[in-house]
């Protein structure tokens, strides 16, 4: 059964977030990590899509995440928050001095929804700012926003044109192949 992001409660977001703590923890302490017991937390058995981000002094420090629900929220959470630590390739490892210093969000994802476009304008008219993540796409070349990158744009054209870039795609492109899909988070953080 899928998990809508709206449907977790103040108490599955405060387990979920000790679980990635805990899960970091073991970079610091050499533990090997066990999963926690989930019999009071119905939510975590239900399958979601997750992103987690780890800042270290309001600086991006990791962000890996999935964008389909493959699994449990809660085996989301805890693999994504490992890969974010120590595989995200634009980073180095995340090692055992830095961890007390960096804090975790969790964006727990809504299903993805086709956009029907027939420009970039239509696009860029089309998003919701500050609460709309975007997928965009065209053969091999895939990347995705999350909602809160909003915060870092000045509007719904900057949005699309750093997304386009990160994809690989140069600014003005845009293609009749390019397929979007939209979606919004439940964010919760340290």
């Amino acid at each position: 059964m899928f998990l809508h992001p709206s449907d977790l409660s103040p108490n599955d977001k405060s387990f979920l977030l000790k679980t990635a703590r805990r899960v970091l923890d073991t970079i610091k302490t050499g533990e090997k990590f066990h999963s926690p017991s989930i019999n009071t937390y119905e939510n975590m058995t239900r399958i979601a899509a997750t992103f987690i981000t780890l800042e270290k002094q309001n600086e991006l420090r990791g962000c890996i995440g999935n964008l389909a629900p493959v699994q449990s929220v809660l085996d989301d959470v805890i693999e994504n928050t490992l890969v974010a630590a120590t595989r995200d390739p634009r980073f180095s490892p995340v090692v055992a001095h830095e961890v007390d210093e960096i804090i975790i969000k969790i964006s727990v994802l809504s299903p993805l929804k086709d956009i029907n476009m027939n420009s970039e304008a239509q696009l860029i008219d089309g998003l919701i700012p500050f609460h709309d993540g975007l997928v965009i796409r065209e053969g091999f070349r895939k990347s995705t926003f999350l909602p809160s990158v909003w915060y870092m744009v000045k509007d719904s054209r900057e949005f699309v044109t750093h997304l386009k870039q990160k994809a690989g795609f140069p600014s003005a492109y845009w293609s009749k192949k390019i397929r979007c899909q939209k979606y919004f988070t439940v964010e919760f953080s340290e």
